[in-house]
C-alpha cells in the first residue's frame, strides 16, 4: 500500500493555502466592497488666473490674488471595486484681489459636481482618478459693486483613500477646477472683460465614512 503521509501533507497544504487565500480575499472585500459613503474635507484653493489679470492690466506683477481656505462635502456610492459615483459640493471662502496692497474685491467660488472615481483597489491604500462635471457659482465683489456668475464646472484630478478601519477612511485629493464663468467689468474696479477663465487648484484632506 502506498505511503499515505505525502497525500495527507499535500491535502493539508492545499486546505491551508485555500483558506489563507479566502481569508485574504474576504479582508480585501472589506475595503473595496460596494456601498454608500459620506465625507468632509478641508480645502486649500490656489487661484490660477492671477498672471492673466496682470497681463490684461498690463501692469507686471502688481496685482495680487490671494489663495483661500474652504471645505467640501461629498455623498457617493461605490458600485464596483474600481468605480464610484458621487455628488460633491465645494465652498471656498474668498480669493482677495489687491493692487499694491489696496483691496479691489474678491472672488468666492461655489462648485457642485457629479463625479466618477476610478480606483486601483490595493487593499487599504487605494489611489484613484476623479472626473467631474456640474455647475460653478461665483460671487464677485468689487469695492463698490458685486455680482454673481453661473457657469459650467469641470473637475479633474487624483486622490488617495487610506483605510483606517473598514468604515473610516482618510482621504487626500488634488484637483483642477475648471469653469466657464465670466465677469461684468462695469461692476468691479478693474476691467477684466477678456479674462478667459476663473480656474483654481483645490488641495483637500479629510475623513470619509463608508456604510
Amino acid at each position: 500500500m502506498p505511503n499515505a503521509r505525502p497525500l495527507r501533507l499535500f491535502a493539508f497544504l492545499f486546505v491551508l493555502t485555500f483558506s489563507s487565500a479566502l481569508a485574504s480575499q474576504t479582508q480585501a472585500d472589506e475595503f473595496d466592497r460596494p456601498g454608500a459613503y459620506i465625507g468632509v474635507n478641508g480645502v486649500y484653493a490656489i487661484s490660477l488666473f492671477q498672471d492673466e489679470i496682470n497681463d490684461l492690466a498690463n501692469i507686471s506683477d502688481q496685482f495680487d490674488l490671494g489663495d483661500s481656505p474652504g471645505v467640501n462635502a461629498r455623498l457617493g456610492y461605490r458600485a464596483f471595486s474600481w468605480l464610484a459615483f458621487e455628488a460633491q459640493y465645494e465652498w471656498v471662502q474668498s480669493m482677495d484681489l489687491k493692487l499694491l496692497g489696496v483691496d479691489l474685491g474678491d472672488f468666492k467660488p461655489n462648485t457642485i459636481t457629479g463625479n466618477l472615481k476610478f480606483f486601483i483597489p490595493v487593499w487599504r491604500i487605494q489611489p484613484y482618478i476623479i472626473l467631474g462635471a456640474g455647475v460653478a457659482l461665483w460671487d464677485i465683489e468689487g469695492s463698490t459693486h458685486s455680482q454673481s456668475s453661473t457657469g459650467f464646472a469641470g473637475r479633474l484630478g487624483l486622490g488617495l483613500d487610506s483605510y483606517l478601519t473598514k468604515h473610516w477612511v482618510f482621504n487626500i485629493e488634488a484637483t483642477g477646477v475648471l469653469n466657464t464663468n465670466d465677469i461684468d467689468p462695469s461692476e468691479i474696479s478693474v476691467d477684466l472683460t477678456d479674462l478667459s477663465h476663473l480656474y483654481y487648484f483645490s488641495i483637500s484632506a479629510g475623513i470619509t465614512y463608508r456604510f
